[in-house]
């Protein structure tokens, strides 16, 4: 099983995503076979006879590139000091509510094909990166196959992302003032509801029938230690694949197992603020601070094509019952983190790349409502 490297990043100084990914596509040593032989990744073989290294483009380096936006549900027991430290004074969410506790201290969600890692001197650079966790994680090559190209028609909504109707759910339960859900059980909440409604119109409410652009739910899932668990755990993922989620245009398009990975933590957690001085604290910084090995147990990036869809899910009794019935009494702990998805061709554009049909930063085909950097 393919192993890819998931980052969560938060910037130092003047720091941005668009000079951070600029850094990295030109890093030296970021690309494979920078200063040897063209080598392919895949098969490990290296070119004879020719020293020049072709740059890939930024669908052969990049599954995704997102702003995450706000947590949706806040991990409980595991990495809570990494992922829930106080956020920037310029916080990601600042246009709804910059001192919203919900609000992640993140710039930039980054999940990359497999041979890529970020560069060590890049990733522990203090003056460029405050904060930073990590996962390395083996997802299906059958996931990966196409994956760009199943992508692109998910975040536009066309071919296999068509984007179905609203069920009517959300709309029932906003008739009914009935917002007395918990988020942490994945419930609509007032609160929830309250704040989307603020997002979606500070987002200028385009694509998906007026309700916003897609989004990307990133969840951490931990797994109760019972023999049952996982098993029960994916009952609910064919309910969301066959009913629940499909019928709002949910997939799960990105699903992988977290593994050890000895030029890693071996849990996949890391956070580094100081610095490296010394042989210790540079191993530790490698390795990360983390409470326990492999807690976390598997990930999942799930797409829908507005915020209002994914609502419309939760706000379901079909939804409520295949979470209470697999969902909820499988998972020890669990996070969801919403994103919205960097432009395909910013992405092209600072990679040095040009897309194959001429689209760049901002051009024609761009995809509408994407996270700008």
């Amino acid at each position: 099983m393919p192993r890819t490297n998931l980052y969560l990043l938060s910037f130092q100084g003047r720091t941005t995503p668009r000079s951070f990914l600029q850094d990295l596509f030109q890093h030296p040593t970021f690309h494979p076979g920078a200063e040897t032989p063209t080598r392919n990744s895949r098969t490990g073989s290296h070119r004879s006879g020719d020293n020049r290294v072709s740059k890939p483009d930024s669908r052969e380096i990049v599954l995704t590139a997102a702003r995450p936006i706000r947590w949706i549900i806040r991990p409980t027991h595991y990495d809570t000091d990494i992922l829930l430290e106080g956020a920037p004074s310029t916080s990601n969410a600042s246009s709804v509510n910059s001192n919203d506790p919900r609000t992640t201290p993140y710039y930039l969600l980054l999940i990359l094909a497999p041979g890529y890692t970020i560069p060590f001197d890049l990733l522990t650079n203090r003056t460029l990166i405050r904060t930073h966790f990590t996962l390395t994680v083996g997802i299906p090559s059958s996931l990966l196959s196409n994956y760009h190209d199943k992508n692109t028609q998910l975040l536009s909504g066309t071919g296999i992302g068509q984007v179905p109707p609203l069920t009517g759910s959300l709309r029932q339960k906003e008739k009914t003032r009935d917002g007395g859900g918990d988020t942490r059980n994945l419930e609509l909440s007032e609160e929830l509801q309250g704040w989307s409604q603020r997002y979606m119109e500070a987002s200028g409410g385009s694509g998906s029938g007026g309700h916003g652009g897609a989004v990307s739910m990133l969840n951490l899932l931990a797994f109760e230690a019972t023999k049952d668990a996982r098993d029960t755990y994916a009952k609910y993922g064919r309910a969301f694949a066959e009913r629940v989620g499909s019928a709002r245009g949910g997939l799960a398009k990105l699903v992988g197992k977290v593994v050890a990975d000895d030029q890693h933590n071996p849990s996949g957690s890391r956070n580094e603020k100081q610095g490296p001085s010394s042989d210790t604290d540079i191993e530790e910084s490698r390795r990360g601070k983390s409470s326990k090995k492999n807690h976390w147990h598997e990930i999942a990036l799930a797409h829908y094509p507005s915020l209002a869809h994914f609502l419309d899910m939760i706000a379901s009794e079909d939804y409520q019952e295949a979470n209470k019935r697999y969902r909820l009494g499988s998972l020890e702990d669990t996070c969801i983190l919403m994103c919205d998805e960097l432009d395909e061709g910013i992405l092209h554009a600072l990679s040095g790349k040009d897309l194959v049909n001429g689209v760049g930063e901002g051009g024609k085909g761009a995809r509408e409502g994407g996270a700008k950097i």
